[in-house]
């Protein structure tokens, strides 16, 4: 048996109504069928439209440092997601760690949790983080980031004790790190 009531459509099967669906003509803003731009078509429809990019990428991918490219993304789009930049990899560097003090890194601007015990904190390098946010504000395109923690995109000696790459430190010292990375960055 089917029910059907003015103003819903019939359920297959069921006893109760399911409401219609809104007419297209009755929402919002539409597309603008118009313009060859993403962003311009739909304007009004999506306050962010974005795309991902990088500045030291794979295979010489270096999108951020393209002047056609960001031509290209300032036209369609005014948001971007980075895609490794700001994981460990790219801002504590794969092989080298330099240790500073905790009083260092509190005067460099670090964010250091209270329950991080450890005498020395990873020098972070965010020069080429200043890099892209230049570009962004350049262009005027919005900056977002992706995953600023990726296990597989983290430098073995993050999560070793003393930084070295030797025996993992404990779960309670590894949130302090990760706490500290995450507020740092």
């Amino acid at each position: 048996a089917q029910t059907q009531t003015p103003g819903n459509t019939a359920v297959p099967g069921g006893n109760s109504p399911a409401p219609s669906a809104p007419s297209v003509d009755d929402q919002g803003p539409k597309p603008d069928l118009t313009s060859n731009s993403i962003l311009k078509r739909y304007q009004g429809i999506f306050p962010h439209m974005g795309s991902s990019l990088n500045y030291n990428g794979w295979r010489g991918n270096n999108d951020l440092q393209d002047e056609a490219t960001m031509k290209f993304v300032k036209e369609n789009f005014n948001s971007f997601t980075l895609e490794d930049e700001m994981k460990p990899n790219g801002v504590l560097g794969q092989w080298g760690n330099e240790l500073i003090s905790k009083e260092e890194a509190l005067e460099l601007g670090y964010i250091i949790p209270d329950n991080y015990t450890e005498d020395k904190v990873p020098k972070l390098n965010l020069a080429t983080l200043d890099r892209i946010v230049e570009v962004a504000h350049f262009y005027g395109i919005q900056m977002r980031a992706h995953v600023l923690m990726w296990h597989q995109q983290t430098p073995d000696w993050f999560f070793s004790r003393n930084y070295t790459g030797g025996k993992a430190v404990t779960p309670e010292v590894m949130d302090a790190r990760l706490e500290f990375y995450v507020r740092t960055v």
